[in-house]
């Protein structure tokens, strides 16, 4: 099933096990109700939706992919080598102007 930026959704219990981690404590203590699919993925996490127990509030929990910090620095690192290499060709090409 795909949601809505085009990203897979990850496994449920695999989002529920962050939650509970995340929390310390077991998700019905927080939550009367908990969605069972996610409403929406993203490439960072993905979103479900909640009841919460103490005030019955409908809320909107976001749980971030358990690899998105590692894909996340690998990113920046990428990008930190491709502004090094694009800064070195315009000092070289600047030196060659002037």
């Amino acid at each position: 099933q795909m949601l809505q930026n085009g990203v897979e959704p990850f496994p449920t219990e695999l989002a529920l096990q962050v939650v509970r981690e995340e929390l310390g404590c077991e998700i019905e203590n927080v939550f009367s109700e908990f969605g069972a699919e996610p409403v929406a993925a993203a490439s960072l996490a993905q979103v479900y939706k909640a009841t919460l127990r103490s005030n019955g509030k409908q809320v909107a929990v976001k749980v971030q992919r358990p690899e998105a910090l590692s894909t996340v620095s690998k990113d920046l690192y990428v990008l930190q080598r491709a502004v090094s290499v694009y800064q070195n060709v315009i000092e070289r090409w600047t030196k060659q102007k002037t």
